[in-house]
């Protein structure tokens, strides 16, 4: 399965990503602590409530995408997701990093911390 994470200091992120999610249609499987939206093409979007272990998304190396520097993620909370379509990963991170209080960082399957506003679906490693 094609993945990333999505990180956030934002201790209540995943209630964030789930109210977007079923917003949408999607489901809360609150049993697996997940949260899911397929789309008309039957693409899926899963996020799980519990990244572990937290070394894959906090430990690097990390590059950002941008000029920016990359976050610290040690002060992160992160969901592991998985999406096999890149540009409706984009399109979710985005419509997610809106919803929330806190700016949220998507750390691609190359190491590569974008923000989740700024993600390129030509370019995202998922």
């Amino acid at each position: 399965m094609k993945g990333a994470f999505l990180a956030s200091a934002n201790l209540q992120i995943f209630d964030v990503v789930k109210k977007v999610l079923v917003g949408l249609g999607g489901t809360y499987y609150p049993e697996d602590g997940a949260v899911q939206l397929c789309d008309e093409l039957g693409n899926l979007f899963t996020v799980y409530e519990n990244a572990e272990p937290v070394y894959e998304y906090r430990d690097g190396p990390l590059v950002g995408a941008s000029e920016a520097p990359v976050p610290d993620m040690h002060n992160k909370i992160g969901l592991a997701v998985e999406c096999r379509n890149e540009r409706q990963f984009t399109l979710l991170a985005k419509m997610i990093a809106q919803a929330s209080a806190n700016r949220v960082w998507v750390i691609d399957g190359n190491g590569i911390v974008w923000s989740a506003m700024e993600v390129d679906a030509a370019r995202v490693c998922l």
